[in-house]
C-alpha cells in the first residue's frame, strides 16, 4: 500500500495526479484512454472540493492495492458534501454517465472520502472461470476429453519406462526381452494415436460450441451498446474481440487441459528418473524450476507489448475497413495518395509494435536456449562424475540421458506455451468482458414498463440535449437542443423543418431512444420513454433515414429481416407503392436479386425507395421519416409520398424533409433552429407568421425555378 499527504497546493496536486497516474501504470491491462479518462475524472473531483472549499483546504490520499482491485482514495476536509449532487458538478454528472469509474463517497469525521476502485488485469485462473460458464453445456464432452487424453498419457509414460527397458535389454543382449519391448512400446503408442484422435474430436466438438456462444453473446451485446460509444470506436475494435479473440477464449479450456496432460507426462518421466537416480532428479527439478521463472518473467514483461500490438493492429484494420467501405469516395475525391500515407503510417505502427513484441520473445528466447544448453552440458558432466564413481552403470546412464532429453526441449516448449497462452488467454478474457460488462461500452437501457397497444402520442416536455465530445467522457458543452416542447396527437402527419443542423435528426434519435435526454422527458402515449421497455419503445416505431443500410443478401430477404412471414403479395404491393417495383423486376433475378453490403450497387433514389418498403412492412404505429426521399426525384417523390399518405392510415408520421415543399401538407410544421423550436403551425400559418421558415421556402422555390 502506498499513501501519499499533501494540502491543497499546485504542487500537493500535481504529486498526488503523479502517484495516482504511476500506480495505475503498473497494471499493464489498463488502456491509455482508460487512463486519460481516469485522471481526468480525479481532476474534476478535485476541482468541485477546491471550488467549494477554496485554494488551501487539507486533502489526503492513498493508494490500497490488492489482488484483484488498486482502490485510490482521497479525503478533502470540511463540510460534508456529496460531489454528485452539487451544482456546480455537471462535467463530473458527465464522467459519471460516460466513463469506466464510478467514486463511491461517504463522510468521516469532518472528512469527505471518495475512493474509486478500478478492477486489475484477470488472472489466468479468473479467465478459465469465464470460459467453464459457456462450456457447462459440454462439459461431459470436455471431462471424457479429458480422461481419454489422460490414458494415453499413461501409455506414453509407459512406452517411456519400456523404451528405458529396451535400452538396457540391447546392451544386455536380451534378445526376446527386446522384442518383447519393443511390441509393448509399438502397442502403446498405437494406443495413444488413438487417443489423441478421440480426444481432440470431442475437444475440437466443445471449441465449436463455445466460440458459438462466445459469438452469440458479443453480437448481442454490440447490438445492446449506446450508441454514443458505438460511434466512439472503430470498426476493428469489435470486428477483432468478435473473432480473434473469442476464438482465443474458445480454445482456453481445452489448450488448459492440454498443458495439464502434458506436465502430467513431464511428471511421469521424473518419477523415472527418480526411480534411477534421486541426485539427478533433484538436478531436473532444480532446473525445470529456472526455466518456469524466466518464462514467468517472460510473461509478465511482455503482456504490455502483446496488449500494444493489439491496439495497433485494431487501428491498421480499422482503416481497412475504412477504405472497402469508402472505396468509392476515396476514388471520386481523388485522395488516394492521402488514404494511402495513412495506411503506410498505421502499418509502420503496428509493425513496430509487432517488432518490439518480436525482439522481447528472441531476447527472452536467447535467455532461456542459454539456460537450457547450460543445464544439458551440467547434466552430461554429471553423469561422467557419476560413472567415475561408480554410482552409475553405461547402461542406465544412456536411459538417464533419454529421460533428460524428454524433458529439456518439450519441457521448455511447454513452459514457454503456458506463459503465452496465460498471457494471449488473459488480455482475450478482459477484451472481451471489457465488451460485454465494462463500463467503456455502455449498454442501453430500457424500463420494465410495457404498453400492449401503442397509439402513436408523441410528446416532448423542456428536453435539453448535447453530444459528448469525440473521444471522450464528456460532454461537448454545446447544446444540439434547448428546451424542446411540442406534441403530437396519434394519427398526425407532422414534419419538422430548419436549417442544417439545427437539430431535427436528434428529435427522432431521441424519441427512438438512440441517447438519452439530459433534462425534460419525453412521453409515448403518456408515459415517460425512459420507463418503458425496449418493445414499447423501438417495436412502435419505423424509422427510415437519409442514408438506409442494405444487408449483403436478397431484397427478398432485405425485406423479409422485418417481417419474417412477409407474402409475396405484401411485398410487391410496399414495392409498388414505393415504385420501386419495376426496377427490381427489370433487375436479372428480381426480388431475388443479391444486392451488395450497404446496397453500393443500387443507386441512391433505389436504397431510398427500398428502405421506405421496408419501413412500411414493418407496419408500426409510428413511421419517422428522416430526409428519406432527399435522393428522389421530383415526380418519384411525389408519387412515394401520396402513396405514403394512402398508406399512412392511422399511423402517426413524423418527417424531416430535404425539400419544404414535401412537408406542406402536413397537419403541423415545427420550425427548429439552433436547437430550439422557434414557431409551429401549418404551411399557410408558417409563411404567414415565421420569418425564417418563409425565407427557407422562397430561397427554395427560386432554387427549384432555375
Amino acid at each position: 500500500m502506498r499513501e501519499v499527504s499533501a494540502t491543497l497546493a499546485m504542487e500537493g496536486i500535481e504529486d498526488i495526479l503523479v502517484i495516482f497516474k504511476r500506480e495505475l501504470a503498473k497494471d499493464t491491462g489498463i488502456t491509455e484512454q482508460r487512463t486519460t479518462d481516469f485522471m481526468l475524472l480525479i481532476e474534476e473531483l478535485m476541482a468541485v472540493y477546491r471550488g467549494a472549499f477554496g485554494e488551501s483546504c487539507p486533502i489526503r490520499a492513498k493508494v490500497t492495492t490488492t489482488r484483484k482491485t488498486r482502490t485510490f482514495t482521497m479525503r478533502f476536509f470540511g463540510d460534508e458534501l456529496d460531489p454528485f449532487r452539487d451544482e456546480r458538478a455537471h462535467e463530473l454528472r458527465h464522467l459519471l454517465e460516460y466513463g469506466q469509474d464510478v467514486p463511491q463517497w461517504s463522510y468521516e469525521d469532518g472528512w469527505n472520502v471518495v475512493a474509486v476502485t478500478v478492477p486489475r488485469t484477470s488472472s489466468g485462473l479468473d479467465v478459465l472461470k469465464f470460459c467453464y460458464e459457456y462450456a457447462k453445456d459440454d462439459k461431459a464432452r470436455l471431462n471424457i476429453g479429458f480422461v481419454v487424453q489422460l490414458v494415453g498419457t499413461a501409455f506414453n509414460i509407459g512406452a517411456s519406462f519400456l523404451v528405458a527397458r529396451l535400452i538396457v535389454h540391447y546392451t544386455n543382449s536380451a534378445i526376446e526381452q527386446a522384442v518383447l519391448a519393443a511390441l509393448l512400446i509399438f502397442a502403446c503408442m498405437m494406443l495413444e494415436e488413438l487417443t489423441i484422435c478421440i480426444s481432440e474430436w470431442l475437444y475440437n466438438k466443445v471449441k465449436r460450441h463455445v466460440l458459438k456462444r462466445i459469438q452469440d453473446d458479443l453480437a448481442n451485446n454490440v447490438l445492446a451498446i449506446q450508441t454514443v460509444s458505438m460511434n466512439s470506436h472503430g470498426n476493428a475494435v469489435f470486428i477483432r474481440r468478435m473473432t480473434d479473440d473469442a476464438e482465443t477464449l474458445s480454445n482456453g479450456l481445452t489448450d488448459y487441459y492440454d498443458l495439464v496432460i502434458q506436465i502430467a507426462g513431464y511428471i511421469g518421466t521424473l518419477v523415472a528418473v527418480c526411480a534411477e537416480s534421486f541426485p539427478l532428479f533433484l538436478y531436473e527439478v532444480g532446473m525445470l524450476a529456472v526455466l518456469y521463472l524466466i518464462h514467468t518473467w517472460r510473461s509478465r514483461a511482455m503482456i504490455d507489448s502483446t496488449s500494444k500490438a493489439k491496439v495497433a493492429y485494431e487501428r491498421y484494420s480499422g482503416i481497412l475497413s475504412e477504405v472497402v467501405q469508402g472505396h468509392h469516395d476515396i476514388r471520386a475525391l481523388h485522395f488516394e495518395k492521402r488514404i494511402s500515407r495513412e495506411i503506410d503510417s498505421r502499418v509502420q505502427v503496428s509493425n513496430d509494435a509487432k517488432k518490439e513484441l518480436l525482439r522481447q520473445r528472441w531476447r527472452y528466447r536467447l535467455v532461456s536456449s542459454s539456460v537450457l544448453n547450460v543445464s544439458d552440458l551440467a547434466f552430461m558432466l554429471l553423469v561422467v562424475a557419476f560413472l567415475a564413481a561408480g554410482m552409475l552403470e553405461p547402461a542406465m546412464a544412456v536411459v538417464l540421458y533419454n529421460y533428460h532429453t524428454r524433458l529439456g526441449n518439450k519441457a521448455v516448449f511447454t513452459v514457454m506455451r503456458i506463459s503465452d497462452f496465460t498471457s494471449e488467454l488473459r488480455l482475450a478474457g478482459d477484451r472481451i468482458r471489457s465488451l460485454l460488462v465494462s463500463r467503456e461500452f455502455p449498454k442501453e437501457h430500457f424500463g420494465d414498463k410495457h404498453l400492449e397497444k401503442v397509439s402513436g402520442r408523441v410528446e416532448f416536455k423542456d428536453v435539453s440535449f448535447s453530444y459528448p465530445d469525440h473521444g471522450s467522457p464528456l460532454k461537448s458543452g454545446k447544446r444540439v437542443l434547448e428546451d424542446v416542447s411540442f406534441s403530437v396527437e396519434a394519427g398526425q402527419t407532422v414534419a419538422f423543418a430548419g436549417h442544417s443542423g439545427c437539430g431535427k435528426s436528434t428529435i427522432f434519435n431521441l424519441l427512438n431512444k438512440q441517447y438519452t435526454p439530459d433534462a425534460g422527458a419525453i412521453l409515448l402515449d403518456g408515459e415517460n420513454v425512459s420507463e418503458l421497455d425496449k418493445e414499447s419503445v423501438r417495436g412502435s416505431m419505423a424509422v427510415i433515414s437519409q442514408y438506409p443500410y442494405l444487408f449483403n443478401a436478397t431484397i427478398r430477404e432485405n425485406l423479409a429481416y422485418v417481417k419474417p412471414d412477409l407474402t409475396d403479395d405484401e411485398m410487391v404491393r410496399a414495392c409498388r407503392a414505393c415504385c420501386i417495383h419495376d426496377d427490381i423486376m427489370a433487375m436479372k433475378d428480381g426480388y431475388d436479386t443479391l444486392i451488395s453490403e450497404g446496397g453500393r450497387d443500387l443507386s441512391g433514389g433505389q436504397r431510398q425507395r427500398l428502405a421506405i418498403a421496408r419501413g412500411l412492412l414493418c407496419d408500426r404505429p409510428i413511421l419517422l421519416m428522416d430526409e428519406s426521399t432527399s435522393a428522389l426525384d421530383n415526380t418519384t417523390q411525389r408519387k412515394v409520398m401520396e402513396a405514403l399518405r394512402g398508406l399512412s392510415g392511422n399511423r402517426t408520421v413524423l418527417m424531416i424533409a430535404h425539400r419544404l415543399s414535401t412537408i406542406a401538407d402536413a397537419d403541423t410544421i415545427f420550425f427548429i433552429d439552433k436547437g430550439k423550436l422557434l414557431a409551429s403551425g401549418t404551411h399557410g400559418e408558417l409563411m404567414q407568421t415565421c420569418d425564417e421558415y418563409r425565407e427557407l421556402y422562397q430561397a427554395e422555390q427560386v432554387e427549384a425555378s432555375r
